[in-house]
């Protein structure tokens, strides 16, 4: 029976904790290692958990003090220090697992998978959107079905992982980050692994209007670039240079140059963040040899002009943008 390490992290969700954990602990399969980790919040969130937990002596947990707050990357990096198990899960502590998830999962491992990808569900108040992807598998230009074909989702929760495959290509979150989902997809897929993709909703995905990706502040900008300057480093390591993965990089990093440039983010390291964010994708050669349309390839050639002239052009182009 495979085993399978669910990772936990509990930072200031005292409200809600208690059903997350719950859902989690009430699995129909039985071979999980619980990998919590108390990542230092301000409330009593793990008062709750040790109150829960108490009720499960026959469970296999781990509970894994931080000491300090260090962030969700850093708490995922240290889940997987910590797992013992062929598979890892990871849960936000404010959704809901289905209750045979991992099950499920466990069930479609029917040949050498490095991911599994379930459905969900998006709650918002008393409303449900939820994706049901495509039943297939996926083996091959594995990055091209993730950014062009948008086969899954850059959400790390709701994905059954090999954790070998991760330890082999040395993956990790990026840490102190608030949106580390999009580098670490992004290089997972890089790393061309098999995926399995089911059309079952297995997650409850409790989406909170207050939660960090939901309202944009100057972290979230220096946060969306540190995930733009990592992608970038990957599509180097692996000499990347195809148009779509272009593409997509030059459009991950316009949302938060749109939002410093229309001022809805205000900061006083408003330069230092534009010249980060400007940085070409690739090199001036390899954009040159890309086959696209002229007024497209225009668009990349901003990004080789000297720092205030482009600021001036893309702050023009800002005025016309949705945010």
């Amino acid at each position: 029976m495979k085993k399978v390490s669910l990772i936990f992290p509990v930072y200031n969700v005292a409200f809600c904790v208690e059903n997350s954990l719950l859902s989690a602990l009430s699995q129909t399969y039985e071979n999980i290692e619980y990998v919590i980790i108390d990542d230092r919040g301000e409330d009593d969130s793990m008062k709750i958990v040790y109150r829960v937990v108490n009720n499960y002596p026959q469970k296999n947990i781990k509970i894994i003090d931080h000491g300090v707050n260090k962030g969700l990357g850093a708490t995922r990096n240290t889940g997987i220090k910590y797992a013992s198990g062929d598979y890892i899960l990871f849960m936000d502590s404010d959704d809901i697992l289905e209750k045979t998830a991992i099950q499920q999962f466990i069930d479609s491992l029917d040949d050498d998978y490095d991911m599994v990808v379930g459905s969900y569900v998006r709650k918002v108040q008393t409303k449900e959107y939820p994706l049901h992807l495509k039943n297939e598998v996926l083996d091959r230009e594995i990055l091209y079905h993730y950014l062009v074909g948008k086969k899954y989702y850059p959400q790390v929760w709701n994905k059954l992982y090999k954790l070998s495959f991760i330890k082999e290509n040395s993956l990790s979150f990026i840490e102190k980050c608030n949106h580390e989902d999009n580098p670490f997809t992004f290089y997972f897929s890089a790393c061309n692994p098999k995926v399995r993709i089911l059309a079952t909703i297995t997650y409850q995905w409790i989406f909170r209007t207050e939660s960090v990706t939901s309202v944009y502040r100057e972290k979230n900008v220096e946060d969306l670039l540190s995930g733009y300057k990592f992608m970038c480093d990957v599509a180097r390591k692996f000499s990347i240079s195809d148009l779509y993965v272009i593409r997509y990089l030059n459009n991950f990093r316009l949302f938060p140059l749109w939002l410093l440039l229309k001022r809805i983010v205000i900061s006083k390291q408003e330069n230092t963040l534009l010249m980060g964010l400007m940085e070409p994708v690739s090199s001036f050669e390899s954009i040159n040899q890309l086959r696209m349309p002229f007024k497209e390839k225009l668009k990349f050639m901003i990004f080789y002009l000297p720092f205030s002239l482009k600021k001036m052009i893309l702050k023009i182009i800002s005025c016309t943008q949705n945010v």
